[in-house]
């Protein structure tokens, strides 16, 4: 009961801490599709704000939620999956070097686990008519 809580409450950390990085997150995709349009940090967010309005600064968010949610659950639940096998193969190795493998394979497996959210995301954020119940 009480892991359970303390896994909510580091993906509900991670999640808040990854949306407050928004800015370079909600233009990175823009200035991908359309280089030109869209040339700076400053001209970029003029623009977006002057053709889509004050929402397209939240669209995407809900993609983003779930996406680091999930990332953050498995990075973190893995690491201790992952450590307590490593542990019981690798006996006679160094602690230090269980914890990195551990914490290498679980990021792993919680970037593929980000990457379906991670492109609903983008494309909810470039294509203003794709899944409109997911902004």
């Amino acid at each position: 009961m009480l892991l359970s809580l303390l896994v909510i409450a580091l993906m509900a950390l991670y999640v808040s801490l990854s949306i407050s990085i928004l800015q370079k997150d909600l233009f990175m995709p823009f200035f991908m599709v359309n280089p030109i349009k869209y040339k700076s940090m400053s001209s970029g967010f003029s623009t977006l704000w002057r053709e889509q309005g004050p929402s397209s600064l939240w669209r995407g968010w809900s993609g983003k939620f779930c996406g680091y949610g999930v990332q953050g659950g498995c990075k973190f639940g893995l690491y201790e999956y992952f450590k307590r096998l490593y542990s019981d193969v690798l006996v006679d190795y160094n602690r230090t070097s269980i914890f990195f493998l551990s914490s290498a394979s679980a990021q792993i497996f919680a970037d593929v686990a980000l990457c379906p959210f991670e492109l609903a995301k983008v494309r909810v954020q470039t294509q203003p008519h794709f899944a409109k119940g997911f902004e």
